[in-house]
């Protein structure tokens, strides 16, 4: 078989340099692809770094949400068996004082059945039970017992109880 002779370029041939100025688009459009990708790439890059960091947002808020909701557990537990605590100390002391004034039927042997002090008036010997009411509600009132025990709080509420259904029976 024979073979096809090769062709010299000419010197009118512009196909040499055709093919040059093609090469030289060519490697233009290529750069400007690179350049779009690199450009795609950082903008997927920190897309992610964003929502990474939302992410890790989103879980310390739930971590906080959680550590809040179980102190809040905790401090509901708390206050609960502070109240049972309180009910049943109200229960002991209730009985302990209504044991005491059981047999009293006047107000003057209720308040002695009670420890409160009477003060007696100069004129007529008689004692001053409203003052001695009065003032024992003001000793006993509740307000006085914020900052201390438990037990003392509801000693108070309940001497404080008591003493007013004498005055007003």
């Amino acid at each position: 078989m024979p073979q096809a002779p090769v062709l010299a370029p000419g010197p009118n041939d512009t196909t040499g340099l055709v093919i040059e100025r093609d090469r030289a688009a060519m490697a233009a459009v290529e750069a400007k692809e690179w350049e779009l990708r690199r450009v795609e790439i950082e903008r997927q890059a920190e897309e992610a770094r964003r929502e990474k960091k939302r992410r890790r947002a989103e879980s310390e808020l739930a971590v906080r949400s959680q550590a809040r909701l179980e102190d809040h557990w905790r401090l509901l537990a708390a206050q609960e068996s502070e109240a049972d605590e309180r009910e049943r100390l109200r229960m002991e002391i209730r009985a302990q004082l209504e044991l005491r004034v059981r047999y009293a039927r006047s107000a003057e042997s209720k308040l002695r059945a009670l420890n409160i002090p009477l003060e007696y008036d100069p004129v007529t010997r008689l004692p001053n039970i409203s003052k001695a009411v009065r003032s024992s509600l003001r000793f006993y009132h509740p307000d006085r017992y914020q900052n201390v025990g438990l037990r003392a709080q509801v000693e108070a509420e309940e001497m404080f109880k008591l003493v007013s259904r004498v005055r007003n029976p």
